[in-house]
């Protein structure tokens, strides 16, 4: 799990907020297998040992971030700082301070049902309206309930995703559907807390809404397996093919 990421992010290829979303979604199936007895090892000490493995990796990122990338630690000092946690980088809490000032006044013009012209001229001015920050677009042309209720459909359908997967009868359709569920959700919360300033501001997208098509296909492509593995669940159960496979031997 650590050295393909730790290559790539060394290597240039993926930012480290990247690196941090696929450690957790690897972290999370690796639980699911700890969970269903893959491997026969203490699940107690493992996940303690994980947990403290987890916070100093997490440790030195931050403290990698904040000391040697100037841009990146200008946003995360700007972003503790908005908790009050020390203070603004200089010549940069601008970028911040802006989005997020201009995301605070979308959702404050914006009515409960129905667009509102105010809000949809703030949320004109904020880069990525369109991509990133698509909630606050949702907000201001079709209402704050609209921008609710397409949360708690991308939160009820990662939460079917995961109920499907790990229901399944054989392990490869548990894991594949968990992994395709771990990425729409993980996607979505990500999204959710970045738009509500509750993480640092940098690149995320909402899934089945964001702008482009590659971004669609790859969402489209995820639900469609978990779809699939729901429809063939009954298809192969382990213990059937195990007993048919010790009477060949017999």
């Amino acid at each position: 799990m650590l050295v393909p990421v730790f290559v790539q992010v060394h290597a240039g290829y993926i930012s480290s907020p990247v690196a941090l979303f696929i450690l957790t979604a690897e972290a999370i199936l690796f639980v699911i297998a700890l969970r269903k007895n893959w491997y026969a090892v203490n699940k107690r000490a493992v996940l303690i040992g994980g947990a403290i493995l987890s916070v100093v990796l997490l440790s030195g990122a931050l403290i990698r971030i904040y000391s040697f990338n100037e841009y990146q630690s200008a946003r995360l000092r700007n972003w503790l700082a908005h908790f009050g946690i020390g203070s603004y980088a200089d010549n940069a809490d601008s970028t911040i301070n802006y989005v997020n000032s201009r995301l605070y006044d979308t959702f404050t013009k914006s009515n409960l049902i129905g667009g509102s012209d105010a809000a949809v001229e703030v949320m004109k001015e904020v880069p990525s309206y369109r991509n990133d920050l698509i909630l606050g677009s949702v907000a201001a042309n079709c209402g704050i309930i609209a921008m609710i209720g397409v949360i708690l459909c991308l939160a009820l359908l990662s939460v079917y995703m995961f109920r499907i997967s790990m229901r399944q009868t054989n392990s490869l359709g548990c894991i594949v559907g968990c992994s395709c569920g771990v990425a729409i959700g993980l996607q979505s919360l990500s999204n959710v807390l970045i738009v509500f300033g509750i993480l640092p501001l940098t690149d995320s997208i909402l899934p089945f809404f964001a702008i482009g098509i590659s971004f669609a296909v790859v969402d489209y492509i995820l639900l469609g397996l978990v779809l699939s593995i729901y429809r063939y669940k009954d298809i192969r159960r382990e213990k059937t093919v195990e007993r048919l496979t010790l009477r060949s031997v017999e």
